[in-house]
């Protein structure tokens, strides 16, 4: 077995966590220091998770639709208002 076991991983998960640690102090979440499960959640979401408006869901962020669904909504319209043809 090679050297990259069980020891290399916990070393790269307290590294990840004490950089977590400091950037909660940097951004001034001192709430999240004293909780270990939130710096473990900071240190696997890469200390934050994205909620700006670039990387949000358009659609939860100002209601916007997608393009899949507006076709799909207006196709539906469309088929109501046509007039039934016989066979």
């Amino acid at each position: 077995m090679s050297g990259r076991g069980r020891a290399l991983r916990r070393k790269y998960v307290r590294k990840a966590k004490s950089y977590a640690r400091k950037i909660s102090k940097i951004w001034g979440n001192t709430s999240d220091l004293e909780n270990p499960t939130r710096i473990g959640k900071l240190a696997a979401t890469h200390c934050r998770p994205c909620s700006c408006e670039l990387c949000g869901n358009q659609r939860h962020l100002y209601g916007y639709v997608t393009h899949k669904e507006l076709i799909a909504s207006v196709s539906a319209k469309e088929q109501l208002n046509e007039p039934l043809e016989p066979r």
